[in-house]
């Protein structure tokens, strides 16, 4: 058993995940996926929290792509002679609280378009009123692009979820959720190559206390490829009891004979 599926079978139970927000938007809006057939291999059997995180990037995408085609439908049936900047700053207002990802100052509400579809229903969403991109609004999954592939690992790093960097190095990126209690290594093309669970079960109070500030030697050891000083920075700061971290020399121990 590598190390990194010997962490996860011993984590400590949790379910902060399960109680949370992310969980209970997934739950609510999940069937939209099937509008998105392009996206339909991401709905699974069995969803892990990182399987979770990444759907919903999609569904609040979709949700994104529905508001804003609503509003412009809705304010153009009010008024034959709209402009294109009442639009936009009604469209500001709706949007205001909803996530996006910052691309090069520019908002990208839904990174399964490209840049400049997404140009068009921030900076010019009368053209959106006219075919062709009036027939976005029902035909738009030959328009799709895989958001993963495009934007790698920063996607992540957005307002589609709640995951916090924590460093990266040739080509891959360390993410940390406080829900899960878990450091999500991403890759260049958006998918995941590892998961670092933090605290075992045996580990009975846990310090949840500067995680970050803790977190940054134990990844400072990962990107330096060195395993031994890994192992030990995750006991050294608090994340692996003793039992576990013994356990793991035993193994090591018993490998090297």
């Amino acid at each position: 058993m590598d190390l990194f599926r010997l962490l996860n079978a011993h984590k400590k139970r949790r379910n902060a995940f399960y109680k949370g927000d992310e969980f209970i938007f997934y739950l609510e809006n999940r069937a939209l996926i099937t509008k998105m057939p392009k996206f339909s291999y991401l709905n699974k059997n069995k969803m892990s929290e990182f399987d979770i995180m990444r759907m919903n990037i999609i569904l609040h995408s979709y949700l994104n792509k529905e508001l804003i085609e609503s509003e412009v439908s809705n304010l153009s049936q009010y008024s034959t002679k709209i402009s294109n900047d009442v639009l936009m700053n009604a469209l500001k207002e709706k949007l205001v609280d909803q996530p996006y990802y910052l691309n090069k100052k520019i908002k990208i509400y839904m990174p399964f378009f490209s840049k400049a579809v997404n140009l068009i229903y921030n900076n010019e969403p009368l053209k959106l009123i006219k075919y062709p991109y009036s027939s976005l609004k029902e035909e738009f999954n030959d328009t799709m692009i895989d958001l993963f592939d495009l934007y790698g690992y920063e996607i992540y790093n957005s307002y589609f979820t709640k995951l916090i960097k924590v460093g990266e190095k040739d080509g891959v990126a360390a993410f940390f959720h406080y829900d899960t209690n878990s450091i999500y290594i991403i890759n260049d093309q958006g998918r995941l190559d590892h998961t670092i669970v933090l605290f075992d079960r045996y580990i009975r109070k846990p310090n949840y206390n500067h995680m970050l500030e803790r977190i940054k030697p134990v990844m400072e050891a990962y990107f330096s490829y060195d395993r031994q000083a890994f192992i030990s920075s995750l006991r050294n700061n608090e994340f692996m009891s003793p039992h576990l971290f013994y356990l793991i020399k035993l193994l090591d121990w018993r490998r090297s004979k």
